[in-house]
């Protein structure tokens, strides 16, 4: 059986058309993927400051991890700058920078994806 709304072919059997039409009453379901989109941004949202509380405490223990480890140094030799873990150090403030960044661009991005989606539907 060929839709008469988007000309596509069907089976006998079917009672509704890929494009929302139903064959028995001759009517078009409308999408309603407006509360839908609406609960997904709203959920990347909460995603995103999931993944930026995350990405924040992650850094922050590796950070907080290498200045242990300098006290510990300076404990035993006096001396804090030539115990403090610089490798260690800077990959704290870079997750927490970089991480956090990088995170947003993805989230924005889904966000505006879901935008164009919407539009064309």
């Amino acid at each position: 059986m060929k839709c008469p709304n988007c000309d596509l072919e069907n089976l006998e059997s079917a009672i509704k058309c890929d494009c929302g039409y139903y064959f028995r009453t001759n009517k078009i379901e409308k999408k309603s993927i407006d509360k839908i989109q609406k609960i997904t941004v709203k959920s990347i949202k909460n995603i995103y400051v999931t993944g930026l509380i995350g990405f924040t405490i992650i850094g922050l223990i590796i950070i907080i991890h290498s200045l242990i480890k300098s006290f510990e140094g300076f404990l035993e030799t006096g001396q804090i700058l030539n115990n403090l873990p610089l490798d260690r150090f800077l990959l704290g403030i870079s997750i927490i920078l970089f991480g956090n960044l990088i995170w947003a661009v993805i989230c924005e991005g889904l966000t505006l994806l879901l935008k164009i989606y919407e539009k064309k539907g």
